[in-house]
């Protein structure tokens, strides 16, 4: 068996390639992401990490490889610093458990950082994903190594209240599950097949958490907005991808959240979701997010295949904060996420060009925040923005390939239909 290893000098690189070439592995019919961190790298728990950037891009760069070599399965690195910096109670945590949703904390990126390294694994598609959630790394060279210098300087690092437990796991340990990884055949925890994640555990903060008033869904807007990756280019294919759009009852507060998954070289539906509750904010502009966030998650969670891609009816970096819908659900699910509206919302733009794929930029106090890209020719254009995690320019490719008869794209059409049901 062939291995392409990211990492191979790390702490646990160096025993990964003892155990490797033990087995007799060489080199590239499965890649291995083990690039864990970078020594010295700063800043730290900040948006522009580099070592974050190593389950961003990294995880991007590892899958183009993947496919460039021909192999089929991509094992990543992930951790379970990715259910949160928080204090999760007594019982043990699970795959069934929500995992990559931001608490507030100062390491969220972190935790967005594993989330988008699992999420690229498992959407990949043409290759099957893998991801091992680990424990804390120790022994040489490991991140126990902090914490032995605390120990030398007299400043031990004390869970909260003096009897939290964390889970650890030493390198050589982590390194002896890896060479059994390209070969083995999966019995998939509940919520996945055939190595990829197949519902969306993204689910919701509790009742308490979920603002209120205008002042406070304006709060956590701010507060999430440097979550939002504006640099990746995204995926050029993806093998499913999902339409999300919402129905409101025209006699009471129900909001209906629909989500319907297609092939995205065929546009054949093969999954679909409808979910529908009671309105949880009232209808203002710019915070529509937050009455329909609630049951478009929920959808997500029925879904029984992982899409690669979101398109939403609304808004993304087009918004007045720069934090519309698309950015929001791109932040919980750390999925690539494109928004698509029918209408104009903010900012000013010039009348594209008749012909099909034209467009014009809108702009918003002098920066460019979306396309008004014509789908028909000679029909009025949509309104595309940047959601997270993919470029503008390849949003709009997304868009144009996903509206090949009508003026929108598909997955929000026929969204929008099921939402009126």
């Amino acid at each position: 068996m062939r291995v392409l290893l990211a990492g191979a000098t790390g702490a646990i690189g160096v025993p990964l390639v003892r155990a490797l070439t033990g087995a007799g592995h060489m080199t590239a019919d499965a890649v291995l992401h083990e690039a864990t961190a970078l020594r010295g790298a700063a800043p730290r728990l900040k948006v522009g990490d580099p070592t974050n950037a190593l389950r961003h891009t990294g995880t991007e760069n590892l899958l183009a490889a993947a496919r460039a070599v021909g192999a089929r399965r991509l094992v990543t690195q992930s951790m379970i610093l990715g259910y949160g910096y928080a204090d999760h109670g007594d019982r043990v945590l699970t795959e069934s458990d929500a995992f990559g949703l931001p608490r507030r904390s100062y390491a969220d990126t972190v935790v967005a950082g594993c989330e988008s390294t699992e999420q690229q694994a498992f959407g990949a598609g043409d290759v099957e994903g893998v991801a091992l959630r680990y424990g804390l790394f120790y022994g040489p060279r490991a991140f126990s190594d902090m914490f032995a210098d605390l120990m030398r300087k007299r400043r031990p690092c004390v869970p909260t209240g003096g009897g939290g437990t964390n889970c650890w796991i030493h390198v050589d340990d982590a390194a002896r599950a890896w060479p059994l990884l390209p070969r083995a055949e999966f019995a998939p925890p509940s919520g996945v097949r055939s190595g990829r994640r197949t519902r969306l555990d993204v689910g919701m903060t509790s009742a308490h958490e979920w603002p209120t008033t205008i002042a406070e869904a304006e709060a956590v807007q701010e507060r999430l907005r440097p979550l939002v990756d504006l640099d990746d280019e995204g995926p050029e294919r993806v093998e499913f991808v999902a339409g999300l759009d919402v129905g409101y009852a025209a006699d009471g507060d129900e909001v209906t959240g629909a989500v319907v998954v297609l092939e995205a070289d065929t546009l054949r539906v093969v999954d679909s979701a409808v979910v529908r509750r009671r309105a949880a904010f009232p209808y203002v502009p710019g915070l529509f997010a937050f009455r329909e966030l609630p049951p478009l998650l929920a959808a997500m969670e029925e879904l029984t295949v992982t899409p690669g891609l979101l398109v939403c009816d609304g808004y993304g970096l087009a918004h007045p904060r720069r934090f519309g819908l698309a950015c929001h659900l791109g932040v919980l699910t750390g999925l690539p996420v494109i928004g698509v509206a029918k209408t104009a919302f903010v900012g000013t733009h010039d009348d594209p060009a008749a012909e099909r794929g034209s467009w014009s930029p809108i702009l918003l106090d002098g920066e460019v925040v979306g396309r008004a890209l014509r789908t028909r020719r000679g029909v009025k254009p949509v309104y595309v923005s940047q959601g997270h995690r993919i470029g503008l320019d390849r949003a709009c490719a997304h868009v144009l390939r996903m509206a090949p008869a009508y003026r929108l794209p598909e997955p929000i059409r026929l969204a929008d239909r099921l939402s009126r049901t």
